[in-house]
C-alpha cells in the first residue's frame, strides 16, 4: 500500500513539474495579457492526467498544489491586488482575498474533477475526451 502511494506522489510531482514547465514554456512564445492573464500551451492535460489515472480524492488534491504553484508563479499579479488603487481608492483586502481564491485556488482545483467519469465511460479514448470537454466549460 505504501508503494503505491510513494508511486502516485512522485507520478504526482512529474506531471506537476511538467504543467510548470509547459507554463513556461508558453511565456516564451506568447506574451502576457494586460492583467496578468496569459495563453498557454495544454499546461494543464497533466493535471487532467493526475486525475484521470488515480481518481478525484487524489486528483483535487494534486490540482489544489496546483493552485499553490500557480499562486507562487503569478506572484507579481498577486501582490498587484494588494496594493492601494488596484481596486480603487483604498486597499480593499476582502476584495483581494476574493480574488485570490477565486482566480486561483478555485479556478485550479475544479481540474480535479477529470477523473469523475473515470469508471463509468469504458472506452479510454472516449472516457478522457468526455472529460476534456466538460471540463473546457468551466470557467478557469
Amino acid at each position: 500500500m505504501k508503494r503505491k502511494n510513494l508511486h502516485m506522489l512522485v507520478e504526482s510531482a512529474i506531471m506537476l513539474t511538467m504543467g510548470v514547465a509547459l507554463e513556461f514554456i508558453s511565456k516564451i512564445f506568447i506574451p502576457e495579457l494586460p492583467f496578468g492573464g496569459q495563453i498557454t500551451i495544454v499546461n494543464m492535460l497533466p493535471i487532467l492526467l493526475i486525475s484521470y489515472r488515480h481518481g478525484v480524492k487524489w486528483g483535487l488534491f494534486s490540482s489544489f498544489v496546483y493552485s499553490l504553484l500557480q499562486i507562487a508563479l503569478g506572484l507579481k499579479t498577486v501582490t498587484a491586488a494588494f496594493q492601494p488603487g488596484y481596486f480603487g481608492e483604498s486597499v480593499l483586502l476582502v476584495n483581494a482575498i476574493i480574488m485570490l481564491v477565486l482566480d486561483y485556488i478555485i479556478a485550479y482545483t475544479v481540474l480535479g474533477f477529470g477523473g469523475i467519469f473515470r469508471n463509468k465511460i469504458k472506452n479510454i479514448v472516449h472516457a478522457f475526451q468526455f472529460h476534456s470537454a466538460v471540463l473546457s466549460f468551466t470557467p478557469v
